[in-house]
């Protein structure tokens, strides 16, 4: 469902709303206004101080950079994480004591802002104090103490992959010694190398007899001796070399040959590392110091006045719409139809309360042409639906039902209908005394239908006009319960005859969302026509058509009530004339001009 705005005819916006709730919009944007002019006033004196540092890879040796495939963006993010650390923190204060400037950890973190630069590798600081010197020394030792702790870190972890490698580093070399061991026992066991040990000691025998003899011709021979010795040596030593070739010891030699390039690899490594080490590496590639960015209050006192304001009137923007979406109300005749789902049968113009008949005392007044209209279209939506009988119904009192059911029936029965109203509303009556003034209590509803009085006795004959009669039958004097009594099949059966003898059957009953009984009584006329008044809230109108709905009514229009006059319902009073057939003879009534 949507609710139109009166004034453009569409779904009320933002914009009608604020203007229909003006006496609002107005204060808030004042208000606002004079926040902004009083803000700068009220604000101490700020400057900001901003640092810059771009960031690198500590990882990019040998050691550690094989293992970094760290990401730009994972880079910045662990950098932004570690300014947060409170070992951060504390360091910025100390260092920043060192300077002069005494700041808490607390006031520290909430003058200090950090952040990214969108798509780089640039980390801004940001330190914002109400004295320069003070946010230059504070942005500079945050920066000093971030480089600090990174520093530490990587020396940390470099101590940690030092220690790594000097494990692995003694079992490589216990590996070497096993291997060492292994291949020297083999070529211990092997026979050939027995004899070479057996021919050396013969050598060395030989040679000690040399030295002993006197002869040469002793000497000579044991000489030639030797010389036999060392050639079984060398062929024997060549036997030798070819076992070392063997699968046993070649697969020894392979493995100590690994071993030996993994130690060779982890020494590079070492020095490797112990060069970073001295360039005590971190993540910071530039460091940009400190330089004021801001000062004093920032912005002028005009633009706080323009911001507040502007900001004050999408308050009451937000504000008044709110108020419209909640506080629904009707502000145009055709506005409910999207809620009850039938026509409107016309407009009745707010008119002087001094005349509630303007039908028959005032009858060329644009009210009592509004009445005419609704009897009209009345007459056209019952015999197209073939009933004879409708219930005047209204949410709530106040909203003019008992007014417009006494016009309606005059107008009615102006127009040459047998017309009668049955004031049901037990309660009020209010459609009695309409009509007929202060009267006493006679007989009515509730003396027909016990039988002490007769049809005729009880129904009141109305001046009705030209061509038609208007009757009237109220409640009675009986005491009875309204719900009782008009559930009973003794009002039904004198309801089927009522309906039988006149053209049109008018009920008047009372409130449908605070009498119960009203929906019996609807339920009996089996058709009724809304009244809404204009500025009611919608809410109350939804709530009545699902009423009318449950109980099973059907609705043949509605009657907006209390409308703003429309300038074409003004009518010219020669056409009157020819409405009222009496060539302007009800021109010598006064007239009172309609609210």
């Amino acid at each position: 469902m949507t609710i139109t705005d009166a004034a453009s005819g569409q779904a009320p916006g933002i914009l009608s709303s604020a203007w229909r709730y003006r006496w609002l919009t107005v204060p808030i944007v004042v208000l606002f206004g004079v926040a902004g002019y009083a803000l700068p006033g009220l604000r101490p004196a700020a400057y900001e101080a901003t640092a810059a540092v771009v960031l690198q890879d500590p990882a990019r040796g040998l050691l550690l950079g094989s293992q970094a495939n760290s990401s730009s963006d994972r880079l910045v993010s662990n950098a932004l994480e570690v300014f947060q650390f409170r070992v951060v923190s504390d360091r910025a204060t100390e260092l920043a004591a060192e300077h002069g400037v005494q700041v808490s950890v607390g006031d520290l973190d909430e003058a200090t802002t950090v952040s990214n630069i969108r798509g780089t590798d640039v980390v801004s600081i940001r330190v914002l104090a109400e004295d320069p010197d003070r946010a230059l020394v504070i942005a500079g030792a945050v920066v000093d103490a971030y480089q600090e702790v990174r520093r530490s870190q990587f020396r940390a972890q470099t101590s940690a992959v030092a220690a790594r490698l000097d494990t692995a580093e003694a079992a490589l070399n216990d590996q070497l010694d096993e291997l060492t061991g292994e291949i020297e026992a083999l070529r211990a066991e092997s026979l050939v190398r027995q004899q070479i040990n057996a021919v050396i000691v013969q050598i060395v025998a030989l040679g000690a007899q040399v030295a002993e003899v006197g002869t040469a011709s002793a000497r000579d021979a044991l000489l030639d001796r030797m010389t036999a010795k060392q050639v079984e040596l060398e062929v024997l030593q060549l036997a030798a070399l070819e076992e070392t070739t063997t699968p046993e010891i070649t697969a020894l030699n392979l493995s100590r040959d690994e071993v030996l390039d993994q130690l060779a690899e982890i020494a590079s490594r070492r020095t490797e590392l112990e060069i970073d080490a001295e360039n005590q590496a971190s993540d910071v590639a530039f460091f940009s110091p400190p330089a004021i960015t801001r000062d004093r209050q920032g912005a002028s006192r005009p633009f706080t006045i323009a911001g507040a304001g502007f900001l004050g009137f999408l308050v009451s923007l937000g504000a008044s719409f709110v108020i419209t979406t909640r506080r629904r109300v009707f502000q145009d005749l055709l506005e409910p139809e999207a809620v009850l789902g039938v026509p409107a049968l016309a407009d009745i113009p707010r008119f002087d309360t001094r005349s509630t008949l303007p039908v028959r005392e005032e009858p060329r007044t644009p009210a009592a042409e509004a009445f005419r209209f609704a009897a009209s279209n009345l007459a056209i939506r019952m015999e197209s639906l073939s009933t004879r009988s409708v219930m005047i119904v209204s949410a709530t009192t106040g909203d003019g039902k008992s007014t417009i059911c006494a016009n309606t029936a005059l107008a009615a029965a102006r127009s040459g209908s047998k017309v009668l109203v049955i004031d049901a509303d037990f309660g009020n009556q209010k459609v009695s005394t309409t009509l007929l003034g202060e009267v006493s209590l006679g007989p009515g509803l509730t003396e027909v239908v016990s039988g002490t009085s007769s049809l005729s006795e009880a129904v009141h004959s109305i001046e009705g006009g030209r061509g038609g009669s208007l009757s009237l039958i109220g409640r009675g004097r009986g005491l009875v319960s309204a719900p009782d009594f008009f559930s009973g099949k003794a009002f039904q059966g004198l309801m089927a005859k009522l309906v039988s003898s006149f053209d049109l059957v008018i009920f008047d009953g009372p409130p449908f969302m605070q009498v119960a009984y009203a929906g019996s009584l609807a339920r009996l006329a089996g058709a009724v026509i809304v009244v809404v008044r204009h500025g009611s809230p919608v809410q109350r109108t939804e709530h009545l058509a699902r009423r009318i709905q449950f109980v099973g009514a059907q609705s043949l229009g509605y009657i907006y009530n209390l409308a703003p006059l429309r300038p074409e319902m003004q009518s010219s009073e020669g056409s009157m004339k020819d409405v009222l057939g009496d060539q302007g003879r009800e021109q010598l009534l006064p007239k009172r001009a309609p609210r």
